[in-house]
């Protein structure tokens, strides 16, 4: 922890390897100082890091971050040229495991989408996975919808769906 001031002025070394690592060392210190700066990195300017900052804040399982990885899911991406970095962002979501999400991400999962068809559908797969890992039943009625599609998004949906009634099975004693 002593470490922090520093591993916090190391966030604004040129080369991106320091950056990136101090990134990294900041998460595995945590605390709220230290997550509020990685949080800071995706306000910043340099889209370099953000991947890697997405990342850690998954692994601190930050609640702080959620508004931000949110909206980086949401924001308006026609051809979804930010693709890799939706795919992160739903990835920390995931492993952040807030429930809160839910809604907004069941909402893009049941949006048409007639440019970059391909694009949108790995996104709602990406979508799929995070909602399956969220585990929380609200998703189940949009899935099952699109499970019945063909295709990747067909089997990603009902791979979630299987995966979410397991869990609630878990959870009320089933096999």
């Amino acid at each position: 922890p002593e470490a922090g001031p520093d591993l916090l002025a190391c966030l604004q070394h040129t080369d991106i390897r320091v950056c990136k690592e101090s990134i990294r060392s900041l998460a595995k210190i945590g605390g709220r100082e230290a997550e509020t700066a990685i949080i800071n990195v995706l306000h910043g300017n340099n889209s370099v890091l953000f991947s890697q900052a997405i990342a850690s804040l998954g692994g601190m399982k930050s609640r702080k971050a959620l508004a931000e990885l949110m909206y980086i899911v949401c924001s308006g991406d026609l051809f979804l040229k930010n693709l890799p970095l939706k795919i992160d962002a739903l990835g920390a979501i995931a492993m952040i495991g807030d429930r809160q999400a839910v809604p907004t991400l069941t909402k893009i999962l049941a949006s048409r989408h007639i440019l970059a068809r391909s694009r949108w559908d790995q996104l709602k797969i990406a979508i799929a996975g995070c909602l399956a890992r969220l585990g929380d039943i609200r998703a189940l009625p949009i899935l099952k919808k699109k499970a019945s599609g063909s295709a990747e998004l067909g089997r990603a949906c009902t791979e979630a769906v299987e995966t979410i009634e397991r869990m609630r099975g878990e959870q009320y004693g089933g096999a």
